[in-house]
């Protein structure tokens, strides 16, 4: 890793900075010195010196804020409610990365090159998530190479889907476990549910196997899928609290699930095609779906393949 200068931006650019809310990165990086490395997609991570910390520390009232921040370039909307829901599902997509919800906040900033500075837009306010996290620098690469590769068009379903995630995160890193479980499964619903009528949990399963891998992995799959999915019926009709083992696994099938049924949406060409798909991938071989589930070092989606998370099956 190498300390990189910011170049000097365009006139009129634009610049989102969103202060990390009791955040530890493991770079060993001195209190009075600036770092910065780009981490794709527009994305930056910057550590700051001990003057500028002290003053985000001070704007947000908490001792344990403004040490490091995320910076965003390259957003054409001027628009700060579409700013704003760009920045949210960045870290959302965070946490498809690694299972951690960070708070953060935002505002949106525009570069004045007759002063040589930047000037304050408007506050984009953020997202409250734990109260403590602990990111991996190598993760917040694969963050980048995500945002990157996510499609511009993407349905609304898996947005949602991707906002209840991040809440199960949030819930579990507070100890809730049966909220976790609880917002887990409305992500896994709302994800791939849409146009289920009878054997809902069996077809369920089978497409949220089917979506992540093939073969006799597809069979393991959907029988692991079943039982973590069988806890939510237990907690809501028996009131069993689930393990952390069962909210464990079940998030890390779907950090995977979500950006791989964003990928399949693109290729068939909405949500509604890619189900169609995995309902008939049983009976019917789909080059797509092959694309999708082969394993690659190029892939970002084999990156996380829930079959060789040890413990997984």
């Amino acid at each position: 890793m190498t300390e990189q200068a910011a170049a000097t931006p365009a006139h009129g650019a634009l610049r989102v900075t969103c202060p990390l809310e009791n955040v530890w990165i493991d770079i060993p990086v001195g209190p009075d010195r600036l770092y910065r490395r780009p981490l794709g997609a527009g994305m930056v991570l910057a550590k700051l010196n001990r003057r500028e910390s002290d003053r985000v520390s001070r704007s947000l009232a908490n001792p344990y804020a403004g040490g490091w921040r995320i910076e965003m370039f390259g957003i054409e909307s001027n628009d700060p409610s579409e700013v704003a829901e760009i920045v949210k599902r960045r870290f959302a997509l965070l946490s498809c990365t690694q299972r951690l919800a960070p708070t953060y906040h935002a505002v949106l900033d525009r570069y004045d090159a007759d002063h040589g500075q930047w000037v304050r837009v408007v506050p984009l306010w953020g997202g409250a998530g734990a109260r403590q996290a602990s990111l991996s620098d190598s993760r917040l690469d694969r963050w980048g190479e995500l945002v990157a590769a996510w499609p511009v068009e993407t349905g609304e379903r898996i947005y949602i889907s991707l906002d209840f995630f991040r809440e199960s995160i949030i819930e579990r890193q507070s100890g809730s476990l049966p909220k976790a479980l609880l917002t887990l499964a409305v992500a896994f619903e709302a994800l791939i549910g849409d146009g289920l009528d009878g054997e809902i949990t069996y077809r369920l399963c089978q497409r949220a196997s089917l979506l992540v891998t093939s073969g006799d992995n597809a069979v393991r799959t959907m029988a692991r899928i079943k039982k973590l999915y069988g806890a939510r019926s237990r907690l809501v009709h028996d009131g069993k609290t689930p393990t952390l083992e069962t909210v464990t696994h079940l998030q890390q099938y779907m950090m995977r699930a979500i950006p791989s049924l964003a990928r399949l949406s693109e290729a068939c060409g909405g949500i509604k095609p890619a189900l169609t798909v995995l309902d008939r991938a049983p009976f019917e071989r789909d080059s797509r779906l092959d694309a999708l589930v082969a394993l690659g070092e190029e892939s970002w989606w084999s990156k996380v393949d829930v079959v060789t998370i040890p413990g997984w099956l």
